[in-house]
């Protein structure tokens, strides 16, 4: 049993002197300068936002100094070169060539929108289907007049029979 302590104790002993160790070694690598290299600082001077920074020196600039204003000759009189993409003088930068435009007219299914376009002008939407409720040419006419539909031409063929006299206007 006592060799047993005394193994143990050693062992506790050895493990605190190997994390000791490592401790100092983190400790100096930590104090040392690194022997990773820093970051490189911007010097393209194409970049939209590249300004290089000003020297640091001991005295305010002369606008700061007591009993003094800037004149205009403190300001730079050169401006940077604007910010030119890289793309932009490709062999293939330049304007494309003019497409003709379409002739054909867009062709829309009938209806597709829900709209009886049979009724009012191109901006108007008269429906197909009316709430539940509305029957009957007046019913839908008193819905129309009430949602704001007054005066509507009829500019296709009467399929709701909106257009009692045939006058070409619904529910007048």
């Amino acid at each position: 049993m006592r060799i047993r302590r005394v193994l143990t104790l050693a062992g506790v002993v050895a493990l605190v002197a190997a994390a000791a160790a490592v401790l100092v070694t983190l400790g100096r690598a930590a104090l040392t300068p690194s022997s990773v290299a820093a970051a490189p600082a911007v010097t393209d001077s194409t970049w939209p936002y590249y300004s290089p920074a000003p020297a640091e020196s001991g005295s305010p600039p002369p606008a700061a100094r007591p009993g003094r204003t800037a004149t205009a000759s403190a300001v730079p009189a050169v401006s940077p070169a604007p910010f030119v993409q890289h793309f932009a003088d490709g062999p293939t930068a330049g304007p494309q060539p003019m497409r003709r435009s379409p002739t054909a007219p867009l062709k829309v299914p009938a209806f597709v929108d829900g709209c009886d376009h049979n009724y009012g002008t191109r901006t108007q939407c008269v429906p197909l289907a009316f709430p539940d409720g509305v029957t009957g040419a007046a019913g839908k006419c008193s819905w129309l007049a009430a949602h704001g539909f007054t005066g509507l031409i009829v500019a296709g063929r009467d399929v709701q029979g909106l257009d009692a006299d045939g006058d070409g206007t619904a529910c007048d």
